[in-house]
């Protein structure tokens, strides 16, 4: 990206970005790989013996550990990201297992996101907002009882979400955070509203695309994700498609066991098309 950019440059070079993904990270192939298998295997898998019940999911330790195993993979549990222990892990997750039920029972996507609809008497905002600020609160006891990492954030917060439910949640770290900065037209989508205060409830009027991911709050998050909806919106007009021609941006086969010839092929969810791009 330049220095200055328009949401219109990021239409136009958003294939591009796609396809160049694997030269510009070569190190994170084998990450990308693990996320491939577990958002096409480990996930639904685990999600389907829960009964598509999320609360149960974040109860279930088999899920947990490979929740954290894929953090791992994304350099989770390094330095000041050092994840807490697996228990505390999971004692914090499992307090938003309702939440992600809500979300998931009235089918909130990315693409459709609006944050002043209600589900469970209550909107899309507060519910969205209730699990970021849970999941990136850092470990201080006897402050809190439990927490993902300790030192919080919004890096492990969005990574954890994202895992969880890909089909909403955006992966927030240095890079997208410094790509979203710099874009210039930082701005829902015209059919969500004119500006961001038709679009979040209570808007503080604050700068929302903030290039140090320090200075995140729930408040910046949920805009990221209108934004992205924003950019997946306007591909899909410009390109005269729907949803499912954006998802074809990023289908591959992915080779999961070399010696058996295992492959499999996958469909990267909006979520991550957006990050891939971004980064």
């Amino acid at each position: 990206m330049e220095k200055r950019t328009y949401t219109s440059d990021i239409v136009r070079e958003l294939s591009a970005w796609i396809r160049d993904y694997p030269r510009r990270h070569p190190y994170e192939l084998e990450s990308a790989r693990d996320h491939d298998v577990f958002m096409s295997r480990v996930r639904p898998d685990l999600l389907e013996i829960n009964k598509g019940s999320y609360s149960k999911l974040l109860k279930d330790m088999r899920f947990i550990d490979e929740l954290i195993a894929i953090l791992k993979a994304f350099d989770m549990d390094k330095r000041g990201s050092k994840l807490t222990s697996p228990t505390l892990f999971r004692e914090c997750v499992e307090q938003a297992g309702q939440d992600f039920d809500l979300l998931s029972s009235a089918n909130v996507r990315l693409e459709t996101l609006k944050l002043r609809q209600e589900i469970g008497g209550e909107t899309v905002d507060s519910v969205t907002r209730r699990i970021y600020t849970l999941f990136s609160h850092w470990y201080m006891p006897p402050m809190f009882s439990s927490a993902l990492s300790l030192s919080g954030g919004a890096v492990v917060a969005s990574k954890v979400m994202h895992m969880i439910m890909p089909e909403l949640f955006i992966m927030i770290d240095s890079h997208v955070a410094q790509a979203l900065n710099i874009i210039c037209d930082y701005n829902p989508h015209p059919v969500d509203g004119d500006d961001w205060h038709n679009v979040i409830p209570n808007y503080s009027y604050r700068r929302l695309n903030r290039s140090n991911t320090e200075n995140w709050d729930d408040e910046c998050y949920i805009a990221a994700l209108v934004y992205s909806k924003r950019i997946i919106l306007e591909w899909c007009q410009q390109n005269n498609t729907d949803i499912a021609g954006f998802l074809n941006l990023d289908v591959r086969n992915v080779t999961i066991d070399i010696v058996r010839d295992d492959r499999i092929k996958t469909e990267a969810s909006t979520t991550r098309i957006i990050d891939k791009a971004l980064r």
